[in-house]
């Protein structure tokens, strides 16, 4: 999930957007905090005259990634939501209703 979380960041960045979509993932301000900061040692993220700005390294990570992801241009703001997947049920399994 963490490298999706560094897409999201990349694409907020280099279109100005904000961080809504990454707190609807149940993510903390510290947390996006911490993975900023972490873009930030990988040298694709730069702070220049108080703002964030993608390198031309983060943009080569990110569209790489977006490719490996098979994700196009128009789709690239639909990343997967990897917080709303769970783990499959076996077949033998059997749920039950909490009121009958």
């Amino acid at each position: 999930m963490k490298i999706s979380n560094y897409i999201l960041i990349l694409k907020l960045v280099s279109s100005d957007g904000s961080i809504y979509s990454l707190t609807k993932r149940n993510l903390s301000h510290a947390q996006i905090a911490m993975l900023i900061q972490e873009l930030i040692d990988k040298e694709f993220l730069i702070m220049e005259e108080d703002k964030l700005q993608v390198t031309d390294a983060g943009y080569e990570y990110l569209n790489d990634n977006l490719k490996r992801l098979n994700i196009k241009d128009k789709e690239a703001w639909i990343l997967p939501q990897e917080n709303y997947y769970t783990k499959p049920i076996s077949f033998t399994d059997v749920i039950l209703p909490k009121k009958i």
